[in-house]
């Protein structure tokens, strides 16, 4: 498999999660805190499906890459940051990263 399609069906895994989170209710915090629990670690995966095999697969393609590699991870907040509001508040509808 070419590494570009594996980066497009991992962010199929990522949609159907941010799918079923969003449709959660106030009352499923449990429910809530697992689904969060399983995108980060499969925002873990994505960064090493990346990192290992996408951008290797392309470096050659462009100079640009290796630099915008580079500035994505300085600048993006660990995916854990992102979530300061407990999962069972009813803040937690306008969660927003």
């Amino acid at each position: 498999m070419k590494a570009d399609q594996v980066l497009i069906e991992h962010h199929d895994v990522l949609r159907e999660l941010l799918k079923k989170l969003g449709a959660t209710t106030d009352e499923q915090g449990a429910t809530r805190r697992k689904l969060l629990d399983e995108l980060v670690r499969e925002l873990g995966v994505h960064v090493r499906i990346e990192d290992e095999l996408f951008y290797p697969a392309v470096q050659e393609v462009t100079p640009l890459l290796a630099r915008r590699q580079s500035t994505a991870r300085s600048t993006t907040s660990s995916p854990s940051s992102c979530a300061p509001t407990p999962p069972d508040r009813t803040s937690w509808s306008s969660w927003r990263c």
